[in-house]
């Protein structure tokens, strides 16, 4: 499981225009995350959201990620599960979006 690198670049775009002068703006984002087209599996979580922002938030030493993206983007970034299948190897280029399909 990974963040997508579009995500990535799209979070410091919408960071940058929030705050110009941050310490993101000079990211390397093509060493960060993952390109999307590797991932074969991407999971619609976003009836789970809430839980995954409560959980953060219990978290008090620490910053949530929730935070630190606008508001705008937390349901694509937080509502997409993104995963790569590594073994068996994949047999599709077609993503997944349910991982207990066919059993």
């Amino acid at each position: 499981m990974s963040i997508a690198r579009s995500f990535i670049r799209r979070w410091v775009d919408e960071y940058t225009k929030i705050k110009p002068d941050n310490d993101y703006v000079n990211l390397d984002i093509d060493a960060m995350g993952v390109s999307d087209e590797r991932f074969t599996t991407r999971l619609d979580v976003k009836d789970y959201m809430h839980l995954r922002k409560a959980a953060a938030a219990e978290h008090h030493s620490e910053i949530s990620l929730f935070d630190t993206f606008p508001e705008s983007m937390h349901a694509d970034v937080f509502g997409t599960d993104h995963l790569i299948l590594v073994a068996p190897e994949p047999t599709s280029t077609a993503l997944e979006t349910d991982l207990f399909e066919g059993l």
